[in-house]
């Protein structure tokens, strides 16, 4: 164990938010409405509500063993050769996931952003990045994060705000079209991604300082987290509807890029004859 390293608990709650959030807000929305069209907001909701069992699992394997780490209360519970196989496929899965992040990276900017930039470039170059961060340790990365915390806030907040005038509530009509089936099996994807990723957490949560809020800061950071995922999917639903989503492969970059300012001003002008 690393004992200079010391997390914060309001480090670790924005941390958490943040891993939360994560990749989801750019494939969450479209994965969900190819399942259940128009409900993918009712996904959303259940969704963070089931997950926030799981992260009461992370919290309760933090108070049982607040000293260890996932691998090494591996060990302790299952006894040697299995706590070691178990250790073993948590660090593939890491690295598999990891694999599958930076490819996703590459794939994004190229195909939406740096289309004439070859993938290998944002690949390396984003290597370069997590190699600089890994020889630092993950004490800079979270302190990274708790920087970085306010801007996104500021990028989602206006992309809220501006996109109020295209909301189109027919788009999330009729409820509960297809049934329940649809709903649990999107479900799954909606868990899966945000919730069920958190396990990596559960290598950090030794080194936060105050260990009693150690399950508050879990719960509210998902919770936030989960929250913004369900506004996210909500929004690209109302406005563009199901069909167009489920056919975009990163509907809120999309979403993004459909803001419009002057429509915005223009819209709240004539909704209330006062301004101006």
């Amino acid at each position: 164990m690393l004992e200079n390293v010391k997390i914060s608990s309001r480090q670790l709650l924005i941390f958490v938010i943040i891993q939360t959030i994560g990749d989801s807000i750019l494939v969450l929305p479209a994965i969900t409405s190819y399942e259940t069209k128009q409900d993918a907001w009712i996904v959303a909701v259940i969704s963070v509500g089931v997950g926030s069992l799981v992260v009461f699992l992370y919290s309760s394997l933090s108070k049982l063993y607040p000293e260890l780490s996932l691998i090494e209360y591996s060990e302790k519970i299952f006894g040697k050769w299995l706590g070691i196989t178990i250790a073993l496929l948590f660090v593939i899965y890491t690295f598999i996931i990891c694999t599958l992040y930076l490819r996703e990276v590459g794939v994004f900017m190229t195909t939406q952003i740096l289309p004439e930039t070859p993938i290998q470039a944002i690949l390396i170059l984003t290597m370069i990045v997590v190699l600089f961060a890994s020889r630092l340790g993950f004490e800079p990365l979270i302190r990274s994060s708790d920087l970085l915390f306010p801007y996104v806030i500021l990028l989602l907040l206006p992309l809220i705000i501006f996109l109020l005038p295209e909301f189109k509530f027919a788009n999330i009509q009729p409820v509960f079209e297809g049934g329940f089936k649809p709903i649990i099996r999107g479900s799954f994807t909606f868990i899966a991604f945000p919730f069920l990723e958190l396990v990596e957490i559960l290598m950090i949560l030794p080194y936060v300082n105050e260990k009693e809020t150690i399950g508050k800061s879990l719960y509210i950071g998902a919770l936030l987290g989960g929250l913004v995922l369900i506004i996210i999917t909500s929004v690209t639903n109302l406005v563009f509807g199901a069909d167009l989503i489920s056919r975009q492969v990163y509907p809120s970059f999309i979403l993004a890029k459909n803001v419009n300012v002057e429509d915005f001003f223009r819209e709240l002008k004539r909704r209330l004859p006062l301004y101006g």
